[in-house]
């Protein structure tokens, strides 16, 4: 048998108003290798249960000042936590033995010829008992710790990723904002300048025409140069996504797609524009932009359909192409960085991208983010 498992000192109150039993209760307790105290009242056992907090109590049910049920209702009254406990009796009543396991007693033994071997069984029982409770709170304190320590993680994460997601974004806008606002628009004086020295040049006498054909290309390269500089300005931030909204910024891409790569992309969008904040809008359209980026590069599609959707719940945008498809395997690849990156946006949102292919049967991504109320200028969304 184990005793004083856990290296705890085991410590067991024997409540019994007569005192040569208790004594004889101690030394059978003792000889077992269990520490035992004894008190010979209610009262007094009460208060070596505040004072001592023994690990069981062995509780006579007929005692001088109180019976059993009595003692159980006085330590709720003052509060005093009772240790696990079994009661002894000198009268086997069925009755009583109910109500007592009712108020949390572990074992009801009658003192007959046999209750001295009896009693060392059940209390070996129920130390046994508390020491797998004590291990299995233990565990449970462990996996909460786990669990608590999982979820700090977890959101610190998600913060990070966050702040992976919202700073680049931020970053675009403002170098678009200084390509359109300094280099275009310097560029764009260039230009003039030039078309007027061209001008000039055409009224001297005699006519500078090599000059002229120099400043000709100048305005050439010049006008590339524009071209050039709207197009990564567009591509880092596109206007129409903040002055148009979102269902013109949709619309847009998959024109701009189309042209570009010769695919078919036809987009339903809504006949109002959501009321959807600037970051859903902007978590949307990059998500559609990564989706026909892939297309592009892997689907060899030749038709692409992109539907956006609004209900009172939330907004949906869905991409389906009739391309190659892929293996499922493909879907858990750590390394498919875009696709982790349409699930991460979605779920910083509060939303979720589910992407489903099949080899030979295309490809669709379904974005589901939950509606947002645009705030009044100057106010925090809601």
């Amino acid at each position: 048998m184990k005793k004083n498992a856990g290296n705890e000192k085991t410590t067991i109150l024997i409540v019994e108003d007569d005192p040569g039993l208790s004594e004889l209760i101690a030394i059978t307790l003792r000889g077992h290798g269990w520490d035992t105290a004894e008190a010979f009242s209610g009262e007094e056992a009460l208060a070596m249960s505040r004072e001592r907090r023994p690990r069981l109590i062995l509780l006579d049910y007929s005692l001088p000042d109180m019976s059993g049920a009595d003692f159980i209702a006085a330590a709720e009254r003052t509060n005093i936590a009772l240790p696990p406990f079994i009661v002894a009796t000198g009268r086997g009543d069925e009755r009583i033995a109910v109500d007592m396991m009712k108020r949390g007693a572990r074992d009801y033994i009658v003192k007959d010829t046999q209750f001295l071997n009896v009693l060392t069984i059940a209390v070996e029982r129920v130390l046994e008992q508390l020491d797998v409770e004590r291990k299995l709170e233990e565990t449970r304190q462990l996996l909460r710790e786990h669990d608590e320590a999982l979820l700090a993680s977890r959101e610190e994460l998600r913060a990070l990723a966050d702040r992976l997601l919202v700073v680049p974004e931020q970053e675009r806008t403002r170098i678009a904002r200084e390509i359109h606002d300094q280099v275009a628009q310097d560029l764009i004086r260039l230009k003039l300048d030039l078309v007027w020295l061209n001008g000039q040049l055409a009224k001297s006498a005699p006519p500078a025409v090599v000059l002229k054909e120099r400043v000709a290309e100048m305005i050439a390269l010049t006008d590339g140069a524009i071209n050039c500089v709207q197009k990564i300005a567009t591509e880092l931030r596109p206007a129409v996504l903040d002055s148009l909204g979102l269902c013109a910024a949709v619309e847009w891409q998959c024109r701009e797609f189309q042209e570009r790569y010769g695919i078919v992309c036809r987009a339903k969008i809504p006949q109002k524009d959501p009321t959807v904040d600037r970051d859903r809008a902007t978590a949307l359209f990059r998500i559609l932009q990564e989706s026909l980026n892939n297309i592009r590069r892997h689907a060899a599609a030749t038709l692409v359909e992109v539907c956006l959707r609004s209900d009172g719940d939330g907004l949906s945008l869905t991409v389906t192409d009739n391309g190659k498809g892929f293996s499922s395997a493909t879907l858990k690849d750590p390394l498919s960085i875009g696709l982790i990156g349409m699930r991460e946006r979605a779920a910083l949102l509060g939303g979720v991208a589910d992407i489903r292919s099949e080899k030979g049967r295309g490809t669709t991504v379904e974005v589901r983010l939950p509606q947002k109320i645009k705030a009044p200028t100057g106010e925090a969304p809601s």
